[in-house]
């Protein structure tokens, strides 16, 4: 099945959630994306 929807990638935050690590990101960000034709993937971040 093709998808003409366009991919953007969303690059995440590292914090500490629990006291362990974690990768997020805000959910008006993949809302965004959703809204104006993308299909949002997220992309970690790792400090390089």
């Amino acid at each position: 099945m093709k998808n003409s929807r366009p991919i953007i990638a969303i690059v995440s935050c590292h914090k500490m959630v629990d006291g362990q690590p974690a990768q997020a990101v805000y959910q008006k960000y993949i809302d965004a994306v959703n809204f104006y034709g993308g299909n949002p993937i997220m992309l970690p971040n790792t400090g390089r």
